[in-house]
């Protein structure tokens, strides 16, 4: 099994240095992003599910014609820079998505044409239940900004030579239009999504000393909650909201 498609993606970049080290950039263009691997396997698992209830055939699996994320696309920045390595940035971006990728449990699937003799059935002897599956949706956006900002600390004195921290921080609001996903909507109350795994704002903090050969990084990354999947031991995925999370690392090289 399968698919096949045909793009045509054209961009535009535009670049303009409006003086003083201060740098105006411009992008428009037409993008395209293809599905994870897993996604497309053409495999299906179910069996049935006592944990919730009656018993009832539950399933996932992946879906071999898939077709990639699409969007238009447009990015506007202002980026000014001072020294050698020193610099301020500002950037506005949105996508109009015509197509995405996302996986909800689709209800009244009828799993008939996978039932074998020796196939597992709940008590009721129903071959309908809820399948799991990435399916294309149409219709949805993301779009936000980011600012950064790196200072090397040997702009205030030459004796900081090779020291400096990097501070970057964006917020970034997404939508997905689920009514036109056929999805039963009115099942599950909504008719908006998140994109999957988009922190609503995310920061990057890193102190450095680069100088003689050697690097060394401390960093921390901050990510508010997100919308992202869990599979039990049954393979069955469903959507939950991780909770908002913190890491750090050290990075030492020569």
């Amino acid at each position: 099994l399968g698919t096949s498609y045909r793009d045509f993606l054209p961009s535009m970049n535009l670049v303009t240095d409006v003086g003083r080290d201060t740098v105006l950039r411009f992008g428009l263009g037409r993008q395209l992003a293809r599905a994870n691997m897993e996604d497309m396997k053409a495999t299906t698992d179910f069996g049935v599910d006592t944990g919730s209830g009656a018993p009832i055939l539950k399933g996932s699996g992946g879906n071999p014609f898939l077709k990639p994320f699409k969007a238009t696309a447009v990015d506007l920045s202002l980026e000014k820079y001072f020294g050698n390595k020193g610099y301020v940035s500002a950037a506005y971006f949105y996508k109009d998505l015509s197509t995405y990728i996302v996986k909800l449990p689709q209800t009244n699937f009828d799993f008939s044409s996978f039932i074998l003799p020796s196939s597992p059935l709940p008590p009721s002897g129903s071959v309908i239940g809820t399948f799991t599956q990435p399916i294309n949706g149409e219709g949805g956006s993301i779009k936000g900004f980011e600012l950064a900002v790196n200072v090397p600390f040997s702009l205030m004195t030459p004796a900081l030579d090779g020291f400096g921290v990097m501070l970057n921080y964006s917020s970034t609001d997404s939508s997905l239009d689920l009514t036109t996903s056929g999805f039963n909507t009115s099942n599950i109350g909504i008719t908006t999504m998140p994109l999957p795994g988009l922190s609503k704002q995310v920061t990057n903090l890193r102190a450095y000393y680069e100088k003689y050969g050697f690097q060394v990084a401390v960093a921390s990354r901050y990510r508010s909650e997100y919308l992202g999947s869990i599979s039990d031991f049954q393979d069955n995925t469903q959507l939950v909201f991780f909770k908002p999370e913190r890491t750090y690392d050290l990075q030492a090289s020569y």
